[in-house]
């Protein structure tokens, strides 16, 4: 569970709000616990790491908000720049139109670059109740929205069954 507030170096209000909703900072978004899981997945791009966050919020209105909050500070903040893995990183935001899944979602494409590396990351958090998930495709080659969109369905699908069953 993220107990730290996030913050930007430059970008303003805005970023910092799309940092913590990307993160999902517990004390904003009223979250309950969380379970992480990465893997390397063969794509069209060749090998990507790919990771898959379950939150769970105190309620679907705090799950919605997450969502909604990328969605709308994606938008106002095109750059940023923050402290990412302990040295000073940049990012480059760009939301997709893309159908919505679950209760509720939201498409990012995130260029990263980090002491000279570039890392493309499409993600994706979808809200499905009191719960989000966010899905993240992270690429050094491309951005890779059909991963996301595949392993965001399966994942939706998971938690509606789990949760009614």
């Amino acid at each position: 569970m993220n107990d730290e507030k996030q913050k930007v170096d430059s970008g303003g209000p805005a970023c910092e709000t799309f940092m913590n909703a990307l993160q999902s900072y517990a004390a904003t978004y009223a979250v309950t616990a969380e379970v992480d899981r990465g893997y390397s997945a063969a794509t069209t791009n060749g090998k990507d790491l790919v990771m898959v966050d379950l939150v769970s919020h105190a309620s679907a209105a705090q799950a919605h908000r997450t969502v909604e909050d990328m969605r709308t500070s994606s938008k106002s903040c095109p750059h940023l720049t923050a402290t990412l893995d302990g040295g000073s990183g940049r990012m480059n935001l760009a939301p997709l139109a893309q159908p919505v899944m679950g209760d509720d979602s939201a498409v990012v494409r995130i260029g990263t670059e980090q002491n000279g590396a570039v890392v493309l990351v499409t993600t994706a958090i979808t809200q499905v109740g009191s719960t989000t998930l966010v899905v993240f495709d992270f690429s050094p080659k491309a951005y890779d929205y059909g991963v996301v969109d595949q392993v965001t369905k399966q994942a939706v699908s998971i938690v509606r069954n789990t949760s009614h069953g």
